[in-house]
């Protein structure tokens, strides 16, 4: 996670190159979990957002990620925020309920679980 946070502070990075680092550690985060290296899934969430704070798949992903290290307090304010927002062009969904729904469903299909994701899908309901 060094690299990234070097690129960051790099005096020569452009915002096309910020993009660029938003997305490779974009990209990260799934591997991370699978591996069930959570803490490291946060790190590289945060410095994707870190590098591109206009990419609105963070608001996606990081109450999932926030779920897994034990942090719903903060998943809890996102997830209010954002439930019933537009997310019209990632995927198929409609709704930031939808990613969030899918993504708790997906990751217990593989037997990444967490007990939070009941209290997150019963505020999804609300």
């Amino acid at each position: 996670m060094g690299i990234c946070r070097k690129l960051l502070n790099h005096p020569e990075l452009t915002e096309v190159g910020r993009k660029d680092v938003s997305r490779w550690c974009h990209i990260l985060h799934p591997i991370f979990i699978q591996k069930k290296e959570f803490p490291q899934a946060l790190q590289v969430i945060q410095i994707s957002q870190l590098s591109d704070s206009t990419n609105k798949e963070m608001q996606a992903i990081l109450p999932i990620v926030y779920i897994f290290n034990n942090q719903y307090d903060k998943a809890e304010l996102i997830i209010k925020e954002f439930r019933n927002k537009s997310l019209i062009g990632i995927d198929y969904f409609k709704t930031y309920k939808d990613v969030y729904n899918m993504s708790s469903i997906l990751f217990e299909e593989q037997a990444i679980t967490h007990p939070d994701f009941a209290k997150a899908r019963a505020l999804l309901k609300d």
